[in-house]
């Protein structure tokens, strides 16, 4: 599954942080009205929750990369986020999106300078496991199994982006919140 991300990943630098911005905006906005709300309805607030949360993780996920690895650090502090939301950020642990072994194939053969038939006997298209910076691959040499671990595109460009934009977040917040 190409995600959103990795669509882009030739935008500018503007677009990319208008898009970090859009999200850390509505994010916020989601979470302070779920924070301030009064609701009489146990069970509906609940249920805002669980849709703000998914809202995020799925907006995470969109993001990319860093934005996931994020999303796993925040899924971890129960100390600031109800459970509807820690629930979803917790999903972010352990599913994240694949891109296509093609995709891999060719990184692969790009990084080594090599084709595939020339460094493994077989290689399996279809990822064992994906994560938020790579996803691994089961290949087979001389009757040995390999786990081939392939970095995701367009990583290092988006981390410069993404950095950027998250270094001057956690300056705002600082000094919002000292």
């Amino acid at each position: 599954m190409e995600v959103e991300w990795m669509r882009k990943s030739k935008g500018s630098y503007i677009f990319r942080s208008l898009e970090i911005w859009s999200f850390v905006l509505g994010a916020t906005f989601q979470l302070l009205r779920l924070r301030y709300q009064k609701e009489e309805d146990e069970e509906a607030l609940v249920e805002q929750k669980k849709k703000v949360g998914e809202w995020v993780r799925r907006s995470l996920i969109i993001l990319g990369p860093t934005f996931i690895k994020v999303g796993q650090l925040l899924s971890t502090r129960v100390d600031l986020f109800d459970k509807e939301i820690i629930d979803e950020l917790s999903l972010l642990q352990d599913s994240c999106p694949r891109f296509s072994g093609q995709r891999a194939r060719s990184i692969v053969e790009s990084e080594l300078g090599r084709p595939l038939e020339e460094l493994f006997d077989t290689f399996d298209n279809t990822p064992i496991a994906a994560a938020s910076l790579g996803q691994v691959h089961v290949a087979t040499k001389g009757g040995e199994k390999y786990a081939v671990k392939v970095q995701r595109p367009g990583l290092k460009q988006l981390f410069e982006v993404d950095l950027r934009n998250l270094r001057v977040l956690a300056q705002f917040l600082d000094r919002c919140f000292p």
